[in-house]
Protein backbone atom coordinates (compact mmCIF):
# COMPACT_ATOMS: atom_id res chain seq x y z
CA UNK A 1 0.00 0.00 0.00
CA UNK A 2 3.32 2.32 -0.07
CA UNK A 3 2.65 2.78 -3.92
CA UNK A 4 -0.93 3.79 -3.17
CA UNK A 5 0.49 6.60 -0.97
CA UNK A 6 3.16 7.67 -3.31
CA UNK A 7 0.44 7.81 -6.07
CA UNK A 8 -1.40 10.39 -4.00
CA UNK A 9 1.27 12.23 -2.59
CA UNK A 10 2.67 12.55 -6.74
CA UNK A 11 -1.31 13.43 -8.04
CA UNK A 12 -2.43 12.13 -10.87
CA UNK A 13 -3.43 15.25 -12.82
CA UNK A 14 -1.75 14.95 -17.14
CA UNK A 15 0.24 17.87 -16.93
CA UNK A 16 2.41 16.60 -14.24
CA UNK A 17 3.40 13.80 -16.67
CA UNK A 18 5.77 16.15 -17.94
CA UNK A 19 8.03 16.34 -14.39
CA UNK A 20 9.36 12.68 -15.24
CA UNK A 21 11.61 11.26 -17.52
CA UNK A 22 11.59 11.64 -21.62
CA UNK A 23 11.17 7.23 -21.81
CA UNK A 24 7.51 7.87 -20.87
CA UNK A 25 7.08 9.91 -23.74
CA UNK A 26 8.08 8.13 -26.83
CA UNK A 27 7.21 9.90 -30.14
CA UNK A 28 4.10 8.31 -31.67
CA UNK A 29 4.59 7.86 -35.81
CA UNK A 30 1.17 6.62 -36.67
CA UNK A 31 0.54 9.86 -38.35
CA UNK A 32 -2.98 11.97 -38.99
CA UNK A 33 -5.55 10.05 -40.71
CA UNK A 34 -6.13 11.13 -44.06
CA UNK A 35 -9.10 13.91 -44.61
CA UNK A 36 -10.90 11.71 -47.41
CA UNK A 37 -11.68 8.80 -45.29
CA UNK A 38 -12.59 10.25 -42.68
CA UNK A 39 -15.55 12.64 -44.40
CA UNK A 40 -16.97 9.69 -46.16
CA UNK A 41 -16.73 7.95 -42.65
CA UNK A 42 -18.38 11.21 -41.22
CA UNK A 43 -21.35 10.87 -43.28
CA UNK A 44 -22.01 7.40 -43.40
CA UNK A 45 -22.14 7.75 -39.72
CA UNK A 46 -24.86 10.83 -39.74
CA UNK A 47 -26.60 8.97 -42.16
CA UNK A 48 -26.58 5.89 -39.82
CA UNK A 49 -28.10 8.00 -37.16
CA UNK A 50 -30.48 9.90 -38.87
CA UNK A 51 -31.85 5.90 -39.98
CA UNK A 52 -31.32 5.09 -36.57
CA UNK A 53 -33.92 7.81 -34.56
CA UNK A 54 -36.08 6.65 -37.44
CA UNK A 55 -35.64 3.15 -36.54
CA UNK A 56 -35.33 3.23 -32.98
CA UNK A 57 -39.15 3.89 -32.53
CA UNK A 58 -40.73 0.49 -33.98
CA UNK A 59 -37.34 -1.85 -33.23
CA UNK A 60 -38.27 -4.92 -30.99
CA UNK A 61 -35.86 -4.62 -27.64
CA UNK A 62 -33.27 -7.21 -29.08
CA UNK A 63 -32.67 -5.38 -31.60
CA UNK A 64 -32.82 -1.80 -29.93
CA UNK A 65 -30.51 -3.23 -27.48
CA UNK A 66 -27.98 -4.22 -30.49
CA UNK A 67 -28.22 -1.00 -31.94
CA UNK A 68 -27.59 0.83 -28.86
CA UNK A 69 -24.74 -1.17 -27.80
CA UNK A 70 -23.21 -1.32 -30.95
CA UNK A 71 -23.16 3.02 -31.20
CA UNK A 72 -22.00 3.03 -27.76
CA UNK A 73 -18.64 0.69 -27.96
CA UNK A 74 -18.34 3.77 -30.93
CA UNK A 75 -18.68 6.46 -28.36
CA UNK A 76 -16.41 4.33 -25.49
CA UNK A 77 -14.04 3.35 -27.81
CA UNK A 78 -11.62 7.05 -27.35
CA UNK A 79 -12.62 7.10 -23.86
CA UNK A 80 -11.36 3.47 -23.22
CA UNK A 81 -8.28 4.27 -25.56
CA UNK A 82 -7.66 7.70 -23.11
CA UNK A 83 -7.91 5.60 -20.24
CA UNK A 84 -5.47 2.65 -21.13
CA UNK A 85 -2.67 5.60 -22.20
CA UNK A 86 -2.90 7.59 -19.14
CA UNK A 87 -3.21 4.91 -17.05
CA UNK A 88 -0.41 2.99 -18.65
CA UNK A 89 1.82 5.97 -17.81
CA UNK A 90 0.30 6.42 -14.25
CA UNK A 91 0.32 3.39 -12.84
CA UNK A 92 4.52 2.94 -13.49
CA UNK A 93 4.90 4.93 -10.34
CA UNK A 94 4.15 2.08 -8.36
CA UNK A 95 6.47 0.58 -6.49
CA UNK A 96 4.56 -2.13 -4.36
CA UNK A 97 3.14 -4.92 -5.52
CA UNK A 98 -0.58 -6.16 -4.92
CA UNK A 99 -3.79 -6.40 -5.84
CA UNK A 100 -4.39 -3.30 -6.79
CA UNK A 101 -2.39 -2.57 -9.66
CA UNK A 102 -3.53 -5.46 -11.51
CA UNK A 103 -6.32 -4.22 -11.34
CA UNK A 104 -6.31 -0.66 -12.09
CA UNK A 105 -4.05 -1.43 -14.86
CA UNK A 106 -6.53 -4.16 -16.67
CA UNK A 107 -9.10 -3.80 -18.77
CA UNK A 108 -12.24 -4.70 -16.35
CA UNK A 109 -12.76 -1.40 -14.72
CA UNK A 110 -11.63 0.48 -18.00
CA UNK A 111 -13.97 -1.05 -19.77
CA UNK A 112 -17.11 -1.77 -17.57
CA UNK A 113 -16.95 2.11 -16.88
CA UNK A 114 -16.36 3.45 -20.33
CA UNK A 115 -18.93 0.48 -21.64
CA UNK A 116 -21.90 1.63 -19.23
CA UNK A 117 -21.04 5.56 -19.91
CA UNK A 118 -21.20 4.41 -24.14
CA UNK A 119 -24.40 2.77 -24.14
CA UNK A 120 -26.05 5.32 -21.83
CA UNK A 121 -24.74 8.13 -24.23
CA UNK A 122 -25.96 6.52 -27.25
CA UNK A 123 -29.01 5.99 -25.60
CA UNK A 124 -29.68 9.64 -25.25
CA UNK A 125 -27.97 10.44 -28.32
CA UNK A 126 -30.54 8.49 -30.01
CA UNK A 127 -33.74 9.52 -28.15
CA UNK A 128 -33.06 12.87 -28.50
CA UNK A 129 -32.58 12.77 -32.36
CA UNK A 130 -36.07 10.49 -32.43
CA UNK A 131 -37.81 13.68 -31.04
CA UNK A 132 -34.98 16.34 -32.56
CA UNK A 133 -36.10 19.13 -34.88
CA UNK A 134 -34.09 20.91 -37.12
CA UNK A 135 -31.88 22.92 -34.82
CA UNK A 136 -30.92 19.78 -32.98
CA UNK A 137 -29.81 17.70 -36.04
CA UNK A 138 -27.89 20.75 -37.50
CA UNK A 139 -25.99 21.12 -34.53
CA UNK A 140 -25.13 17.23 -34.38
CA UNK A 141 -24.22 17.52 -38.08
CA UNK A 142 -21.65 20.28 -37.36
CA UNK A 143 -20.28 18.11 -34.03
CA UNK A 144 -18.28 16.32 -36.65
CA UNK A 145 -16.08 18.91 -38.35
CA UNK A 146 -15.62 21.27 -35.69
CA UNK A 147 -14.14 18.18 -33.52
CA UNK A 148 -11.85 17.36 -36.11
CA UNK A 149 -11.07 21.21 -36.96
CA UNK A 150 -9.80 22.02 -33.17
CA UNK A 151 -8.10 18.61 -32.80
CA UNK A 152 -5.92 19.58 -35.83
CA UNK A 153 -5.83 23.21 -34.73
CA UNK A 154 -4.75 21.97 -30.99
CA UNK A 155 -2.15 19.28 -32.49
CA UNK A 156 0.90 22.15 -32.54
CA UNK A 157 -0.45 23.26 -28.75
CA UNK A 158 -0.81 19.34 -27.42
CA UNK A 159 2.90 18.87 -28.96
CA UNK A 160 4.14 21.40 -26.74
CA UNK A 161 2.45 20.07 -23.71
CA UNK A 162 3.80 16.18 -24.09
CA UNK A 163 4.35 13.96 -27.07
CA UNK A 164 3.20 10.74 -28.28
CA UNK A 165 0.07 9.10 -27.57
CA UNK A 166 0.19 11.70 -24.44
CA UNK A 167 -0.08 14.32 -26.66
CA UNK A 168 -3.03 12.69 -28.68
CA UNK A 169 -5.26 12.23 -25.60
CA UNK A 170 -4.89 15.47 -24.49
CA UNK A 171 -5.82 17.22 -28.46
CA UNK A 172 -8.65 15.03 -27.49
CA UNK A 173 -10.05 15.49 -24.93
CA UNK A 174 -9.57 19.16 -25.44
CA UNK A 175 -11.06 19.34 -28.98
CA UNK A 176 -14.15 17.76 -27.14
CA UNK A 177 -14.54 19.88 -24.17
CA UNK A 178 -14.04 22.99 -26.84
CA UNK A 179 -17.04 21.35 -28.98
CA UNK A 180 -19.38 20.19 -26.42
CA UNK A 181 -19.23 24.02 -24.81
CA UNK A 182 -19.84 25.49 -28.40
CA UNK A 183 -22.66 23.37 -29.35
CA UNK A 184 -24.19 23.79 -26.26
CA UNK A 185 -23.60 27.27 -26.01
CA UNK A 186 -25.68 27.45 -29.88
CA UNK A 187 -28.47 25.46 -27.99
CA UNK A 188 -28.75 27.35 -25.47
CA UNK A 189 -28.76 30.45 -27.97
CA UNK A 190 -31.47 28.80 -30.14
CA UNK A 191 -33.54 27.62 -27.41
CA UNK A 192 -33.68 31.13 -26.30
CA UNK A 193 -34.69 32.97 -29.75
CA UNK A 194 -36.24 30.25 -31.68
CA UNK A 195 -39.86 29.16 -31.11
CA UNK A 196 -40.00 26.17 -28.70
CA UNK A 197 -40.95 23.07 -30.10
CA UNK A 198 -45.25 22.28 -29.27
CA UNK A 199 -44.39 18.98 -27.69
CA UNK A 200 -47.68 16.64 -28.42
CA UNK A 201 -48.75 13.88 -25.35
CA UNK A 202 -46.15 11.08 -25.79
CA UNK A 203 -48.20 8.19 -27.67
CA UNK A 204 -46.37 4.30 -27.87
CA UNK A 205 -45.31 4.21 -31.07
CA UNK A 206 -46.60 1.00 -32.59
CA UNK A 207 -44.69 -2.20 -33.20
CA UNK A 208 -42.22 -0.95 -30.22
CA UNK A 209 -41.47 -2.86 -27.59
CA UNK A 210 -42.39 -2.68 -24.27
CA UNK A 211 -38.63 -2.16 -22.83
CA UNK A 212 -38.19 0.69 -25.85
CA UNK A 213 -41.80 2.55 -25.26
CA UNK A 214 -40.84 2.83 -22.14
CA UNK A 215 -37.35 4.81 -22.71
CA UNK A 216 -38.92 6.83 -25.35
CA UNK A 217 -41.63 7.87 -23.02
CA UNK A 218 -38.64 8.94 -20.51
CA UNK A 219 -36.55 10.51 -23.39
CA UNK A 220 -39.47 12.48 -24.53
CA UNK A 221 -40.44 13.37 -20.83
CA UNK A 222 -36.80 15.31 -20.59
CA UNK A 223 -36.83 16.77 -23.66
CA UNK A 224 -40.74 18.10 -22.81
CA UNK A 225 -39.35 19.57 -19.25
CA UNK A 226 -36.66 20.90 -21.38
CA UNK A 227 -39.15 23.06 -23.48
CA UNK A 228 -41.83 23.68 -20.61
CA UNK A 229 -38.45 24.76 -18.80
CA UNK A 230 -37.66 27.52 -21.35
CA UNK A 231 -41.01 28.65 -21.69
CA UNK A 232 -42.28 28.80 -17.83
CA UNK A 233 -39.17 30.27 -16.93
CA UNK A 234 -40.12 33.70 -18.53
CA UNK A 235 -41.96 34.21 -15.71
CA UNK A 236 -39.45 34.19 -13.15
CA UNK A 237 -37.16 36.70 -15.12
CA UNK A 238 -33.56 36.61 -16.92
CA UNK A 239 -32.03 34.64 -13.67
CA UNK A 240 -34.82 32.01 -13.94
CA UNK A 241 -34.50 31.68 -17.78
CA UNK A 242 -30.90 31.27 -17.52
CA UNK A 243 -31.52 28.37 -14.34
CA UNK A 244 -33.95 26.52 -17.05
CA UNK A 245 -31.50 26.76 -20.04
CA UNK A 246 -28.77 25.17 -17.76
CA UNK A 247 -30.85 22.50 -16.73
CA UNK A 248 -31.62 21.94 -20.75
CA UNK A 249 -27.79 22.25 -21.38
CA UNK A 250 -27.00 19.26 -19.16
CA UNK A 251 -28.97 16.80 -21.83
CA UNK A 252 -27.83 18.86 -24.46
CA UNK A 253 -23.90 18.78 -23.75
CA UNK A 254 -24.21 14.43 -22.82
CA UNK A 255 -25.60 14.48 -26.84
CA UNK A 256 -23.07 16.87 -28.02
CA UNK A 257 -20.42 14.90 -25.98
CA UNK A 258 -21.45 11.92 -27.36
CA UNK A 259 -21.46 13.07 -30.95
CA UNK A 260 -17.91 14.29 -30.56
CA UNK A 261 -16.56 11.15 -29.29
CA UNK A 262 -17.74 9.54 -32.12
CA UNK A 263 -15.86 12.35 -34.72
CA UNK A 264 -12.79 11.10 -32.19
CA UNK A 265 -13.45 7.59 -32.75
CA UNK A 266 -13.57 8.00 -36.29
CA UNK A 267 -9.94 9.73 -36.01
CA UNK A 268 -8.35 7.37 -34.36
CA UNK A 269 -5.98 5.19 -36.49
CA UNK A 270 -6.94 1.62 -37.07
CA UNK A 271 -3.88 0.64 -35.49
CA UNK A 272 -4.94 2.40 -31.98
CA UNK A 273 -8.61 1.08 -31.45
CA UNK A 274 -7.52 -2.24 -30.11
CA UNK A 275 -5.34 -0.37 -27.42
CA UNK A 276 -8.50 0.52 -25.20
CA UNK A 277 -9.01 -3.21 -24.97
CA UNK A 278 -5.61 -4.50 -23.65
CA UNK A 279 -3.57 -3.85 -20.51
CA UNK A 280 -3.10 -0.18 -19.64
CA UNK A 281 0.00 1.13 -20.90
CA UNK A 282 1.51 3.99 -23.34
CA UNK A 283 3.77 1.69 -24.89
CA UNK A 284 5.00 2.07 -28.92
CA UNK A 285 4.14 -0.36 -30.48
CA UNK A 286 1.03 -1.24 -28.84
CA UNK A 287 1.49 -4.46 -26.91
CA UNK A 288 -0.79 -7.21 -27.95
CA UNK A 289 -4.44 -6.97 -26.26
CA UNK A 290 -4.41 -10.78 -25.25
CA UNK A 291 -7.72 -12.26 -24.31
CA UNK A 292 -9.20 -10.60 -21.32
CA UNK A 293 -10.33 -7.14 -23.34
CA UNK A 294 -12.10 -9.40 -25.76
CA UNK A 295 -13.79 -11.53 -23.32
CA UNK A 296 -14.14 -8.46 -20.80
CA UNK A 297 -16.07 -6.49 -23.90
CA UNK A 298 -18.27 -10.04 -24.82
CA UNK A 299 -19.24 -10.54 -21.29
CA UNK A 300 -20.53 -6.96 -20.89
CA UNK A 301 -22.51 -7.17 -23.85
CA UNK A 302 -23.80 -9.94 -23.16
CA UNK A 303 -25.01 -9.07 -19.60
CA UNK A 304 -26.56 -5.75 -21.16
CA UNK A 305 -28.18 -7.57 -23.60
CA UNK A 306 -29.88 -10.60 -21.24
CA UNK A 307 -31.13 -7.30 -18.78
CA UNK A 308 -32.72 -6.29 -21.93
CA UNK A 309 -34.16 -9.01 -22.41
CA UNK A 310 -35.47 -10.07 -18.85
CA UNK A 311 -36.75 -6.14 -17.97
CA UNK A 312 -38.16 -6.67 -21.63
CA UNK A 313 -40.27 -9.43 -20.67
CA UNK A 314 -40.95 -7.68 -17.08
CA UNK A 315 -42.71 -5.17 -18.38
CA UNK A 316 -44.91 -6.70 -20.54
CA UNK A 317 -45.97 -9.18 -18.01
CA UNK A 318 -47.01 -5.40 -16.30
CA UNK A 319 -50.50 -3.85 -16.84
CA UNK A 320 -50.40 -0.57 -18.71
CA UNK A 321 -51.26 1.03 -15.69
CA UNK A 322 -47.91 -0.20 -13.75
CA UNK A 323 -45.23 0.70 -15.92
CA UNK A 324 -42.81 2.95 -15.00
CA UNK A 325 -44.10 5.87 -17.53
CA UNK A 326 -47.58 5.80 -16.08
CA UNK A 327 -46.40 6.47 -12.53
CA UNK A 328 -44.62 9.72 -13.60
CA UNK A 329 -46.46 10.20 -16.84
CA UNK A 330 -50.34 11.37 -16.59
CA UNK A 331 -52.58 8.90 -18.81
CA UNK A 332 -54.75 10.81 -21.15
CA UNK A 333 -56.68 10.18 -23.70
CA UNK A 334 -57.59 12.61 -26.77
CA UNK A 335 -61.00 13.11 -28.26
CA UNK A 336 -61.67 15.30 -31.00
CA UNK A 337 -59.03 16.78 -30.09
CA UNK A 338 -59.20 17.80 -26.47
CA UNK A 339 -57.53 15.45 -23.76
CA UNK A 340 -59.58 13.67 -21.05
CA UNK A 341 -58.71 11.52 -18.55
CA UNK A 342 -58.86 7.61 -19.51
CA UNK A 343 -61.73 6.17 -19.41
CA UNK A 344 -63.78 9.09 -21.14
CA UNK A 345 -64.74 7.63 -24.04
CA UNK A 346 -65.89 4.34 -22.31
CA UNK A 347 -68.10 6.74 -20.36
CA UNK A 348 -69.25 8.17 -23.36
CA UNK A 349 -69.87 5.09 -25.00
CA UNK A 350 -72.13 3.89 -22.64
CA UNK A 351 -74.05 7.18 -23.20
CA UNK A 352 -74.42 6.74 -26.35
CA UNK A 353 -75.88 3.20 -26.22
CA UNK A 354 -78.14 4.44 -23.30
CA UNK A 355 -79.56 7.23 -25.76
CA UNK A 356 -79.71 4.69 -28.74
CA UNK A 357 -81.67 2.31 -26.41
CA UNK A 358 -84.18 5.47 -25.76
CA UNK A 359 -84.73 6.33 -29.26
CA UNK A 360 -85.33 2.71 -30.33
CA UNK A 361 -87.61 2.83 -27.31
CA UNK A 362 -89.06 5.70 -28.13
CA UNK A 363 -89.14 4.23 -32.15
CA UNK A 364 -91.06 1.83 -31.50
CA UNK A 365 -94.10 3.45 -29.46
CA UNK A 366 -94.54 5.90 -32.13
CA UNK A 367 -94.81 3.67 -34.86
CA UNK A 368 -97.28 2.07 -32.66
CA UNK A 369 -99.55 5.29 -31.81
CA UNK A 370 -99.02 6.38 -35.33
CA UNK A 371 -100.64 3.10 -37.08
CA UNK A 372 -103.34 3.66 -34.10
CA UNK A 373 -104.25 7.24 -35.07
CA UNK A 374 -104.17 6.40 -38.91
CA UNK A 375 -106.40 2.88 -37.68
CA UNK A 376 -108.94 5.50 -36.31
CA UNK A 377 -108.76 7.75 -39.25
CA UNK A 378 -109.84 4.84 -41.29
CA UNK A 379 -112.77 4.22 -38.80
CA UNK A 380 -114.09 7.22 -39.18
CA UNK A 381 -114.29 7.50 -42.66
CA UNK A 382 -117.97 6.40 -42.87
CA UNK A 383 -118.83 8.63 -40.88
CA UNK A 384 -117.59 11.33 -43.24
CA UNK A 385 -119.38 10.09 -46.18
CA UNK A 386 -122.48 9.71 -43.99
CA UNK A 387 -122.41 13.61 -43.83
CA UNK A 388 -121.01 14.24 -47.25
CA UNK A 389 -124.23 12.50 -48.77
CA UNK A 390 -126.48 14.55 -47.40
CA UNK A 391 -128.67 17.27 -48.68
CA UNK A 392 -126.89 20.19 -46.19
CA UNK A 393 -124.11 19.39 -47.15
CA UNK A 394 -124.86 19.10 -50.72
CA UNK A 395 -126.65 22.67 -50.68
CA UNK A 396 -123.55 24.04 -48.39
CA UNK A 397 -120.99 23.00 -50.69
CA UNK A 398 -123.39 24.82 -53.53
CA UNK A 399 -122.95 28.27 -51.25
CA UNK A 400 -119.32 27.50 -50.69
CA UNK A 401 -118.71 27.49 -54.55
CA UNK A 402 -120.53 30.73 -54.35
CA UNK A 403 -118.22 32.07 -51.93
CA UNK A 404 -114.92 31.09 -53.16
CA UNK A 405 -114.28 28.84 -49.98
CA UNK A 406 -115.45 25.18 -50.82
CA UNK A 407 -111.93 23.52 -50.56
CA UNK A 408 -111.43 24.71 -47.25
CA UNK A 409 -114.94 23.92 -45.88
CA UNK A 410 -114.12 20.61 -47.03
CA UNK A 411 -110.92 20.39 -45.44
CA UNK A 412 -113.17 21.17 -42.50
CA UNK A 413 -115.25 18.82 -42.24
CA UNK A 414 -113.01 16.28 -42.86
CA UNK A 415 -110.70 17.40 -40.40
CA UNK A 416 -113.39 17.53 -37.79
CA UNK A 417 -114.18 13.60 -38.67
CA UNK A 418 -110.88 11.90 -39.24
CA UNK A 419 -109.34 13.73 -35.93
CA UNK A 420 -112.27 12.85 -34.03
CA UNK A 421 -111.36 12.15 -30.63
CA UNK A 422 -107.42 13.23 -31.15
CA UNK A 423 -105.79 10.42 -32.38
CA UNK A 424 -102.60 11.79 -32.14
CA UNK A 425 -102.17 13.29 -28.79
CA UNK A 426 -100.26 10.31 -27.65
CA UNK A 427 -97.86 11.10 -30.12
CA UNK A 428 -96.95 14.45 -29.17
CA UNK A 429 -96.91 13.07 -25.20
CA UNK A 430 -94.78 10.99 -26.17
CA UNK A 431 -92.29 12.98 -27.87
CA UNK A 432 -92.08 15.71 -25.24
CA UNK A 433 -91.20 12.66 -22.82
CA UNK A 434 -88.46 11.87 -25.23
CA UNK A 435 -87.29 14.93 -25.85
CA UNK A 436 -86.90 15.93 -22.63
CA UNK A 437 -85.33 12.15 -22.06
CA UNK A 438 -82.74 13.14 -24.34
CA UNK A 439 -81.77 16.67 -22.96
CA UNK A 440 -81.08 14.63 -20.03
CA UNK A 441 -78.90 12.65 -21.71
CA UNK A 442 -77.22 15.54 -23.22
CA UNK A 443 -76.52 17.49 -19.58
CA UNK A 444 -74.99 14.10 -18.62
CA UNK A 445 -72.93 14.00 -21.61
CA UNK A 446 -71.90 17.68 -21.18
CA UNK A 447 -71.09 16.92 -16.97
CA UNK A 448 -68.73 13.80 -18.49
CA UNK A 449 -66.90 15.84 -20.70
CA UNK A 450 -66.85 18.91 -17.94
CA UNK A 451 -65.45 16.99 -15.38
CA UNK A 452 -62.92 14.66 -17.46
CA UNK A 453 -61.32 17.16 -19.08
CA UNK A 454 -57.15 17.54 -18.17
CA UNK A 455 -56.11 21.21 -17.23
CA UNK A 456 -53.48 22.70 -19.69
CA UNK A 457 -50.12 21.78 -18.64
CA UNK A 458 -47.07 20.37 -19.79
CA UNK A 459 -47.92 18.19 -22.13
CA UNK A 460 -44.75 16.14 -22.12
CA UNK A 461 -45.71 15.22 -19.32
CA UNK A 462 -48.87 13.06 -20.39
CA UNK A 463 -49.10 9.89 -22.13
CA UNK A 464 -51.76 9.08 -24.53
CA UNK A 465 -54.21 5.96 -23.64
CA UNK A 466 -56.19 6.13 -26.83
CA UNK A 467 -57.43 8.76 -29.39
CA UNK A 468 -60.82 9.62 -30.94
CA UNK A 469 -61.36 11.62 -33.87
CA UNK A 470 -64.66 12.46 -34.36
CA UNK A 471 -66.63 15.06 -32.06
CA UNK A 472 -69.09 12.76 -29.91
CA UNK A 473 -71.66 15.44 -29.18
CA UNK A 474 -72.92 15.47 -32.59
CA UNK A 475 -74.06 11.67 -31.78
CA UNK A 476 -76.73 13.67 -29.65
CA UNK A 477 -77.72 16.45 -32.29
CA UNK A 478 -78.02 13.15 -34.68
CA UNK A 479 -80.74 11.58 -32.32
CA UNK A 480 -82.65 14.92 -31.44
CA UNK A 481 -82.78 15.53 -35.03
CA UNK A 482 -84.05 12.41 -35.61
CA UNK A 483 -86.38 12.06 -32.85
CA UNK A 484 -87.75 15.71 -33.89
CA UNK A 485 -88.72 14.12 -37.18
CA UNK A 486 -89.46 11.07 -36.09
CA UNK A 487 -92.48 12.32 -34.14
CA UNK A 488 -92.94 15.79 -34.06
CA UNK A 489 -92.84 16.70 -38.01
CA UNK A 490 -94.02 13.55 -38.96
CA UNK A 491 -96.50 13.24 -36.44
CA UNK A 492 -98.14 16.57 -37.88
CA UNK A 493 -97.38 16.01 -41.32
CA UNK A 494 -98.69 12.86 -41.51
CA UNK A 495 -102.05 13.74 -39.51
CA UNK A 496 -105.22 14.13 -40.89
CA UNK A 497 -105.07 17.90 -41.68
CA UNK A 498 -102.55 16.81 -44.41
CA UNK A 499 -104.80 13.46 -45.65
CA UNK A 500 -108.08 16.31 -45.40
CA UNK A 501 -105.83 18.88 -47.65
CA UNK A 502 -105.43 15.88 -50.18
CA UNK A 503 -108.90 14.75 -50.44
CA UNK A 504 -110.45 17.65 -50.66
CA UNK A 505 -108.57 18.60 -53.93
CA UNK A 506 -109.58 15.23 -55.00
CA UNK A 507 -113.06 16.89 -54.05
CA UNK A 508 -113.06 20.39 -55.71
CA UNK A 509 -111.43 18.73 -59.17
CA UNK A 510 -114.78 16.32 -59.02
CA UNK A 511 -117.19 18.64 -57.94
CA UNK A 512 -115.79 21.09 -60.87
CA UNK A 513 -116.10 18.42 -64.15
CA UNK A 514 -119.57 19.23 -64.04
CA UNK A 515 -121.70 18.02 -60.97
CA UNK A 516 -122.04 21.89 -59.18
CA UNK A 517 -122.85 23.43 -62.44
CA UNK A 518 -125.95 20.86 -63.25
CA UNK A 519 -127.42 21.23 -59.32
CA UNK A 520 -126.95 24.77 -59.39
CA UNK A 521 -128.73 25.18 -62.55
CA UNK A 522 -131.33 22.70 -61.32
CA UNK A 523 -131.98 24.95 -58.29
CA UNK A 524 -132.71 28.00 -60.52
CA UNK A 525 -135.12 26.39 -62.68
CA UNK A 526 -136.87 24.85 -60.15
CA UNK A 527 -137.59 27.63 -57.78
CA UNK A 528 -141.29 27.84 -58.00
CA UNK A 529 -141.45 24.08 -56.56
CA UNK A 530 -138.94 23.99 -53.88
CA UNK A 531 -140.84 20.69 -52.24
CA UNK A 532 -140.09 18.87 -55.12
CA UNK A 533 -136.90 19.85 -56.43
CA UNK A 534 -135.88 19.04 -53.14
CA UNK A 535 -137.38 15.24 -53.21
CA UNK A 536 -135.44 15.42 -56.70
CA UNK A 537 -131.96 16.07 -55.45
CA UNK A 538 -132.14 14.17 -52.48
CA UNK A 539 -132.85 10.94 -55.12
CA UNK A 540 -129.94 12.20 -57.45
CA UNK A 541 -127.72 12.26 -54.14
CA UNK A 542 -128.84 9.25 -53.02
CA UNK A 543 -128.07 7.42 -56.55
CA UNK A 544 -124.59 9.54 -56.30
CA UNK A 545 -123.82 7.74 -53.26
CA UNK A 546 -124.81 4.53 -54.41
CA UNK A 547 -122.43 5.02 -57.77
CA UNK A 548 -119.89 6.46 -56.55
CA UNK A 549 -120.04 6.38 -52.76
CA UNK A 550 -117.52 3.04 -52.05
CA UNK A 551 -115.09 4.76 -55.42
CA UNK A 552 -114.95 8.08 -52.86
CA UNK A 553 -113.94 5.61 -49.74
CA UNK A 554 -111.72 3.94 -51.44
CA UNK A 555 -109.61 7.24 -52.14
CA UNK A 556 -109.77 8.79 -48.86
CA UNK A 557 -108.49 5.38 -47.35
CA UNK A 558 -105.75 5.42 -50.22
CA UNK A 559 -105.01 9.19 -49.28
CA UNK A 560 -104.82 8.24 -45.61
CA UNK A 561 -102.91 5.04 -46.39
CA UNK A 562 -100.06 6.55 -48.36
CA UNK A 563 -100.01 9.12 -45.22
CA UNK A 564 -99.56 6.42 -43.11
CA UNK A 565 -96.89 4.91 -45.13
CA UNK A 566 -95.10 8.16 -45.35
CA UNK A 567 -94.88 8.74 -42.00
CA UNK A 568 -93.80 5.37 -41.30
CA UNK A 569 -90.62 5.20 -43.48
CA UNK A 570 -89.90 9.17 -42.22
CA UNK A 571 -89.80 7.02 -38.51
CA UNK A 572 -87.33 4.72 -39.51
CA UNK A 573 -83.75 5.24 -38.08
CA UNK A 574 -81.79 7.32 -40.76
CA UNK A 575 -79.03 5.24 -42.56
Amino acid sequence: MAGLGEAQEGGLAPLALRAHPPEYFRQDEGGAVPAAPLLLGGAGLLVGLWLSAQLLPALPDPAAAVLVLGLGGLIALPWGWGLAVSRGHDLRRYTAGGWLRPLLAGPLVRLVVTGLGGALASALLLLRLTEAGPALWALVVLALPLTWCLMAWLGPWGRTELVGLHARRLVHRTAVALSVSVLTGLSALAGWFLPLPDLAPFEPPAGAGPLVAQVLAFGHLWAGLESFALGQAATFGVWGRGLALLIAALGQATVFGAAASLAVTLALPGQEWLRGLGVASDAIPRPPTGRAGPIIVLALALALFATVVVTSRWLDAQPPALRPDAQVMDLVERIDGVLYRPGTQQALNALRAEALAETETARLRAERLINQGFDSMVAHVDEFLDAYYSLPAEYGRLLAVATGDLEARLRLQLSSALLEGEPFAPLETLRAQTEARLAVLAQREATILAESRVPVGNPAMMRLSDSHPEALSSVFELLSAQQQAAVTRLALAGSAGAVSAAVARQLVLRLARGRVATTTARVMTRAGGPLVAVAVDYGLLRLDAYRNRDTFRAEIIEQIEEQRAAALAMLSPPG
